[in-house]
Order: structure tokens, then sequence, then C-alpha cells
């Protein structure tokens, strides 16, 4: 029982010892040295599947697809990243949801991004619950998707912003500061849906491609 008792506590210090040091490299390593840790705990090469099933960007081509452009989008499964911005490739080191970042996420088809958005010493970022845990520019993120589907104008995104209240720290989201960014991200709002009305059908993805409307935020 006395051994059993010492390898519980040496198992409960090591763990205790290997959390508190991921913390202090969340808060005091700079954000390019935890994305090169990061890069030397995980596979960071390029997905290898090829989402995209059509001949081209060919004008029967949407979201990687020939035969779905006439369905609403709320007919199509959208395959999701909840928490993109929380990946080891991006510096997130303390429980990261993913290792890659959210971009290889798009290039391998994902085409639902989840972010969680909050307030660190007064600057809006993408974070995942804590501010020590790892943040992302949310200019910097959301002009990465605007990027992407220019490159891709066949795709069409739903884009989830959940908002999260940083207590502990005393930090707390302010929406029109969230409607700021959104504005000055370059190229977001022209490519932005706006459903106007509750009851409206949506729309099938061959109108929000024909429009250039391919982000559909929630």
């Amino acid at each position: 029982k006395k051994k059993c008792c010492k390898l519980a506590c040496c198992l409960l210090v090591t763990f205790s010892l290997l959390i508190v040091g991921g913390v202090m490299l969340g808060i005091y390593l700079p954000e390019e040295q935890r994305k090169q840790l990061a890069s030397t705990l995980i596979d960071a090469r390029e997905p290898t599947f090829v989402f995209n099933k059509c001949e081209s960007n060919t004008t029967e081509c949407c979201n990687g697809l020939s035969t779905i452009c006439d369905m609403r989008v709320d007919k199509v499964l959208f395959a999701g990243m909840h928490n993109a911005m929380a990946t080891r490739e991006d510096g997130f080191l303390i429980v990261p949801n993913h290792d890659l970042t959210m971009e290889k996420a798009l290039t391998a088809g994902y085409r639902f991004i989840n972010l969680d958005v909050g307030s660190c010493q007064g600057k809006l970022v993408f974070m995942h619950g804590r501010c020590h845990l790892g943040q992302l520019d949310p200019i910097e993120t959301l002009s990465k998707i605007v990027a992407f589907l220019d490159r891709h104008p066949t795709e069409i995104i739903v884009l989830n912003l959940q908002g999260v209240q940083n207590e502990a720290e005393n930090e707390y989201l302010d929406l029109e500061e969230v409607a700021t960014v959104l504005r000055r991200t370059p190229g977001f709002q022209d490519k932005l849906y706006v459903h106007k009305q509750r009851l409206q059908n949506w729309p099938a993805l061959r109108e929000l491609r024909d429009t250039v409307k391919q982000i559909i935020l929630f």
C-alpha cells in the first residue's frame, strides 16, 4: 500500500508540474517561440486528402461537389472545426483542440468554423477560455478566411463566433468591438450573406456562390 501511495503521489506531482510548466510557457514564452515548440510536437504537413471532387472550378462546383449546387444551405452537411483557433501549430500548447491550423482545415474540406472571441488586456482576440492559453489576432485570422475564399470562389463557409466572458480576469466582451473588427477586416463584409427575414427560405449554394456571398455568420 505504501508503494502504491508513493507512486500515486509521484504521478500527481509530475502531472502538476507539467501543468504549471505548460501554463508558465503559455504566459511567458513569446508567440513565435511557442509556435516553434509546437512544431516539434506534431506532424505539421499539409493534408493530402483532395477535398474538391469537381473538374477544376467549373460552373457546377459547390463546396467540392458538382451535385449539391441546387441544395439549400440548411440541407447540406458542413464538416466543422470547433475552437478552430486553439491549435498547437498556432501556439496553443495547453489543452489545444487541434494540431493543425484553421487554414489547413479549410484546405482539407472543413466548411464550418467555430471561433471563441473574448477580451485580453482590453484587446479583442480569439482565445480558448483564458488569455494565457493562447491568442490569435481576429483581423488576421478572418483575413485568412477571406483569402481562402478568394482562391476558391465555389466554396461556402459557415462561421460561428462564440463570445467568451473572461470573468476570472475581469475581461468582458464588447459586441460593438466585435462588429468593428468585422468591418475592418478587408473583404469580409463583401462576402457576408445577410438573411433578411426570419421565415425566409435559405438560399441554394449556387446562389451564394454566384453572388459571392460565401460567408454565413452566426
